[in-house]
C-alpha cells in the first residue's frame, strides 16, 4: 500500500456524506503514505471522486494537515482548499518557551499559594496498569468541571464519549502513545491532561482542572511543569491541536490552522 485514506459514510443536515473515519474525534485529518509520487495521489483523487459518485454523497473533509498529503490530494480535485480550525504549538529546544509563563511574578505567586495547601508534585502515567484508574480520575475532573454547563464540549456524561476515550487509551496505551499527567497539592488531584506521545512531539489533546482551586490557575501551572518535563525527556514539540483558546497564546510560538476541502453534489 502507498496510499491509505480511511473513510465513513453517515448523514449530515440530512444529506449523505463522506467524512474522514475519525472525524470528529481527530484534530488532524491525513492520509497514509509511504513515498508517494504524483501518480499515487493523481490515482487517490480519483478514486475519492468514484466514491463519492457511487455512494451518491458529498465529500467533507475538516481539519486538514496543513502541508500533508491529504491538502495534496484535495487540491486534486479541484474546488477550494480553505482555512479551518486553529492550531498552535510549542518549540521545546527554545528554553525561553519553557520559562516565559512560569517566570512570571502571577505565577510564582500562585505556585507558593499552592504548595502551602498542599506540596505540588506532577505525576506522568504511560503504562497499562496505571493509565486505567488514571483515566478514571481524569474523566471524574473533567466531569466535576463540566457540570451543569450548557457550553460542555463533548463531555463525558455522553456514553459515546466515555466508550470513545476508555478504547483509545486500551488500544494505544499498550503501544505507549497515551500519556496521563496530573498534578496533585498534596493528595488532591487539582488537574490533569489527557495527551498522546509520538515521534517526539507530546499532543495535548484534552484537559482539565478543579474548579475549588480555580483562583491558583492550577491547568497553568500544570502546563508550566508539563512542558519542563517534555524538554527534560527529549521531546521536540508539544503542540496543543485544534482551537484557538486564549490561554494556548501565552506559550506557542507557532500558530497556524487546519484546512478543509468540500464538494457539495447537485440536488437531484
Amino acid at each position: 500500500m502507498r496510499i491509505g485514506l480511511a473513510l465513513q459514510v453517515g448523514t449530515i443536515s440530512g444529506r449523505r456524506t463522506i467524512t474522514p473515519l475519525s472525524w470528529p474525534w481527530a484534530d488532524y485529518h491525513e492520509a497514509v503514505a509511504f513515498n508517494p509520487c504524483d501518480e499515487d495521489m493523481d490515482a487517490m483523487a480519483v478514486a475519492l471522486g468514484e466514491l463519492a459518485k457511487a455512494e451518491e454523497a458529498d465529500l467533507l473533509l475538516p481539519d486538514i494537515r496543513t502541508g500533508g498529503v491529504l491538502e495534496l490530494i484535495c487540491r486534486r480535485l479541484g474546488g477550494d482548499v480553505t482555512a479551518d480550525t486553529p492550531v498552535s504549538s510549542v518549540d521545546l529546544t527554545i528554553p525561553e518557551n519553557l520559562t516565559a509563563q512560569a517566570g512570571k511574578k502571577e505565577y510564582l505567586t500562585k505556585r507558593r499559594r499552592l504548595n502551602r495547601r498542599g506540596m505540588m508534585r506532577l505525576v506522568q502515567h504511560r503504562r497499562p496498569n496505571t493509565l486505567r484508574p488514571a483515566l478514571t480520575r481524569f474523566i471524574a475532573l473533567h466531569t466535576r468541571q463540566w457540570a451543569g454547563r450548557e457550553d460542555a464540549v463533548a463531555p463525558f456524561t455522553n456514553p459515546e464519549i466515555h466508550a470513545g476515550f476508555t478504547a483509545l487509551t486500551e488500544e494505544l496505551g499498550n503501544e505507549g502513545l497515551i500519556d496521563i499527567t496530573e498534578l496533585y497539592s498534596g493528595d488532591a488531584l487539582v488537574a490533569a491532561y489527557f495527551g498522546l506521545v509520538f515521534c517526539g512531539t507530546y499532543f495535548a489533546y484534552r484537559t482539565a482542572f478543579d474548579r475549588d482551586f480555580f483562583r491558583m490557575s492550577p491547568g497553568h501551572l500544570m502546563l508550566q511543569k508539563l512542558l519542563a518535563a517534555c524538554a527534560a525527556e527529549g521531546l521536540h514539540t508539544f503542540d496543543f491541536m485544534r482551537g484557538g483558546y486564549a490561554y494556548k497564546k501565552g506559550y506557542a510560538d507557532r500558530l497556524g490552522c487546519n484546512l478543509r476541502w468540500q464538494q457539495t453534489r447537485p440536488a437531484a
